[in-house]
């Protein structure tokens, strides 16, 4: 049970672990898997030729997402469960974007795949960090989903 913000409690039922009643943010609805559990994680794959992979690994349906980028410059960004999944994509020097028009989800995937092949030019010099920052996740109802960021990548 939760506080209604007037003086009552709201109750989500009978929540499933590890999701807790508000614990997505939204009151008298079971989510969040607990307080500042991520579920959502990326973080970066390999580097082949100019092509640097992003990873995630998701607990809960994705049905859309943006990030940013820093150290790098993008010309594109291409391939894994966003394309595959029928997801528009669109990428600036610095940003991913990507969502569904057809109400189509990425299924969970905890042990993690390749999200999006990031498209580098040019591919920063040796000793230059790239970051993934700024990540929105959004699951089905437009809500966004808790979500971690892994180390930068080493050039």
């Amino acid at each position: 049970m939760i506080s209604d913000g007037c003086g009552g409690v709201l109750s989500c039922g009978s929540c499933a672990a590890p999701e807790t009643c508000g614990g997505g943010g939204v009151p008298n609805q079971c989510g969040g898997g607990g307080m500042g559990m991520a579920q959502v994680r990326l973080r970066f794959g390999m580097l082949s030729g100019t092509y640097l992979d992003v990873i995630m690994e998701n607990d809960v349906e994705v049905a859309g997402f943006q990030f940013d980028v820093t150290g790098m410059t993008l010309t594109g960004a291409e391939g894994g469960r966003a394309s595959m999944g029928g997801f528009s994509s669109a990428s600036t020097a610095t940003r991913v974007l990507a969502f569904s028009t057809t109400g189509a989800r990425m299924a969970p995937e905890p042990a993690g795949s390749l999200l999006v092949r990031l498209k580098l030019n040019p591919v920063p010099s040796m000793g230059i960090e790239g970051c993934i920052i700024a990540p929105v996740f959004s699951d089905g109802a437009g809500l966004s989903i808790p979500t971690s960021v892994g180390p930068c990548f080493a050039f």
